[in-house]
């Protein structure tokens, strides 16, 4: 973006980079570029080092018979999505910008997270097999994040505490100070669901 846009003084064709919607598109395509280019190789790497999902059987075996094709699948994929995200933001975003700062600190935050979950699956032994992290510990450093974003958007002045009903032009709800626990409730729930 910084690189491309000062060109418009010289050549008017590079004036698309102003349009967020012209980046935007690109820079999915980018990461999605990023992610297919670089998945084999990494994939490769990762069960070279039999970084492997480990299915266990004595927990629930009702389970693990829905799950046992999973046996070995490379875990610390994240990886390589973070990658993809940061390096399309990082080239066709307007990094100057707070709420872009603040969607890539999140999403380290998270990613980072998921990185020491997967980590300690691999690494740490328990006396009921191999686990991550317990669900008090995601949970907080999730509601921590949450509650980073909430306070940031809320004493924000370019942003507002109005929630958007969609479908309903003339629908909107001002939570007031509500909106900062209504921000860590959809980061919690958006995270935990993806």
């Amino acid at each position: 973006y910084y690189l491309l846009y000062p060109l418009r003084e010289y050549f008017f064709i590079f004036n698309v980079f102003r349009y967020i919607t012209f980046r935007a598109a690109f820079a999915s395509v980018f990461a999605f570029l990023i992610t297919v280019c670089f998945a084999p190789p990494i994939i490769r790497k990762l069960q070279e080092l039999n970084v492997g999902e480990k299915i266990r059987k004595k927990h629930c075996p009702g389970l693990y018979d829905l799950h046992k094709d999973k046996q070995g699948t490379p875990t610390m994929g994240g990886i390589l999505l973070l990658v993809g995200v940061f390096a399309s933001t990082l080239l066709w975003a307007d990094i100057k910008n707070d709420f872009v700062l603040l969607a890539l600190m999140v999403t380290g935050w998270l990613g980072g997270i998921g990185f020491i979950d997967d980590y300690r699956k691999l690494t740490a032994k328990s006396k009921s097999g191999k686990r991550g992290l317990n669900k008090r510990t995601k949970l907080l450093t999730q509601v921590i994040a949450g509650l980073i974003i909430g306070i940031f958007l809320y004493m924000n002045p370019e942003t507002n505490s109005f929630l958007e009903v969609p479908f309903f032009k003339e629908l909107a709800i001002d939570l007031g100070i509500f909106y900062i626990p209504f921000v860590v409730l959809v980061i919690t729930a958006a995270s935990n669901a993806v």
